[in-house]
């Protein structure tokens, strides 16, 4: 049995607030090799999440908790939903009937979002919760503009919430409500922004040491590094009040926007309670 020196990545999360997309890539890339090679061996996690990523002595990640993993049976198709229901696709909500790789790539891409964005994409994946809603009807425009709002707030910069086209379009394929849509693990490691650039192992150990030995918890170019209370969306600033780029502005149905906004955002997704 392995020891993982440095704990786990949702230790590490809850100290610097969230990812730049270049860390971020590079403990995906660690992420799906891991479910690439347990896939290839027969089996499906299916307890993907971000407390289950272990940290090395170098602060590279190890998928751990094998409780729910299942050896793959091809004649057996009815399967019991384990694991986090945060995490769940959303076919697991709905019927015993899913593909369990599929799934454990779901909740990559659930692992994937809040450790770039700071929060999680939404309480669950169903036709009823108002942020797995506008993906279900293709709204991806109104999902990012309320995010890059919650993340606004959080962080005070709309420079750190300014993610890239490339991570917004692979998340988008990802959390696609039809299973047959989404990206395999060959697919995935095609998408240009998953090849993009990463750190080294050495990289990896040096800038992660360097951000927790920083004087207090100071947001930079790489980092967003700040902790904040668990408070539903109704207790934040107006909309109205913040920052936001004009072309972004546009196109948004701003009434259906403050609608979304202006109601209690699930305690579940805030920063220090998501997990």
């Amino acid at each position: 049995m392995e020891y993982a020196e440095e704990g786990d990545l949702l230790s590490l999360l809850k100290k610097v607030g969230s990812f730049s997309e270049l860390v971020a890539r590079t403990y995906f890339q660690q992420l799906i090799s891991a479910l690439e090679y347990i896939h290839e061996k027969g089996y499906n996690h299916r307890d993907v999440k971000i407390e289950n990523l272990l940290l090395d002595k170098d602060f590279c990640i190890k998928l751990a908790d094998f409780g729910c993993a299942v050896k793959v049976n091809p004649e057996k198709s009815v399967v019991k939903a384990l694991g986090s229901k945060k995490y769940y696709a959303p076919e697991m909500h709905e019927t015993t009937y899913y593909a369990k790789d599929r799934a454990d790539l779901f909740a990559a891409a659930v692992v994937l979002f809040t450790i770039v964005v700071g929060h999680q994409p939404f309480e669950k994946a169903t036709k009823e919760d108002k942020f797995y809603s506008l993906i279900m009807k293709n709204d991806y425009l109104q999902f990012w503009y309320l995010h890059e709002k919650m993340a606004m707030e959080r962080t005070g910069s709309q420079t750190l919430c300014d993610w890239s086209k490339g991570f917004k379009s692979l998340i988008m394929r990802m959390f696609s409500y039809t299973p047959g849509k989404r990206p395999t693990i060959e697919q995935i490691k095609k998408d240009k922004w998953f090849k993009g650039e990463v750190f080294t192992r050495e990289e990896v150990k040096k800038n992660i040491s360097k951000l927790l030995k920083a004087k207090g918890k100071v947001a930079s170019s790489e980092y967003i590094a700040s902790e904040y209370e668990s408070l539903p969306v109704s207790a934040m600033k107006r909309q109205s009040t913040l920052p936001i780029k004009a072309d972004r502005a546009l196109p948004i149905d701003i009434e259906r926007a403050k609608s979304i906004w202006n109601s209690k955002c699930p305690i579940s997704m805030q920063i220090s309670g998501i997990f």
